[in-house]
């Protein structure tokens, strides 16, 4: 029974399965298998949501403790993308260095995105940095990059920065020596504070 599945996908909808032996009776050794199946979906969107959440919350936190270093990351990938976009030819020489560099660039802001928990950005740049390692063909990599790869990881990087910009406000954003935020996000951002706190 342990190599039996113990989950199955139906159409959208999830389902666990547990087994039950039921002998025939005392007389005899034969066995039949009971199956029960329980719909799972509800339950699994429930958690998943719940854990985007708790990440979401994790992430406003690291935001706001560490503002200087998150706005020189999004200031860095904002040129990054930039460069990307007016970059429409091959340099004469030196493909496989501007491969690697890339590359490079790439794992760095992963990196740099990986600690403040931006997941969808985080896996978009992972995709990323696997298509340029395995794509052989610089001028066909130069051409995906600029085209539906910097699209896709454009719409990404925008739906990270609208997320944090619904719960911290555009004040919160504002380069400055002192951080502007909306009285009305206050409470919100304390709580999480004190909800960090006390799971740690």
């Amino acid at each position: 029974l342990t190599l039996l599945p113990e989950q199955i996908s139906i159409d959208e909808n999830v389902f666990s399965i547990d087994y039950k032996i039921i002998r025939e009776s005392l007389e005899t050794s034969q066995q039949r298998i009971m199956v029960i199946m329980t719909d799972i979906t509800e339950k699994n969107a429930l958690e998943e949501q719940i854990e985007q959440e708790r990440e979401l919350q994790n992430t406003m936190v690291r935001v706001v403790e560490q503002y200087d270093s998150f706005m020189e990351i999004i200031e860095d990938f904002k040129r990054f993308l930039e460069d990307l976009e007016k970059s429409t030819e091959l340099p004469a020489s030196g493909e496989e260095k501007w491969k690697e560099d890339l590359y490079r660039q790439v794992h760095t802001f992963k990196g740099s995105f990986s600690m403040f928990g931006l997941q969808h950005l985080i896996r978009k740049l992972h995709e990323l940095e696997d298509y340029i390692a395995n794509e052989d063909n610089v001028e066909l990599l130069k051409r995906e990059l600029v085209g539906t790869q910097l699209t896709a990881l454009h719409q990404v990087y925008s739906a990270e920065w609208n997320k944090l910009v619904e719960v911290l406000g555009q004040n919160f954003f504002q380069r400055a020596e002192y951080v502007q935020v909306e009285s009305k996000r206050i409470a919100s951002l304390e709580n999480m504070l004190l909800g960090t706190q006390v799971a740690k």
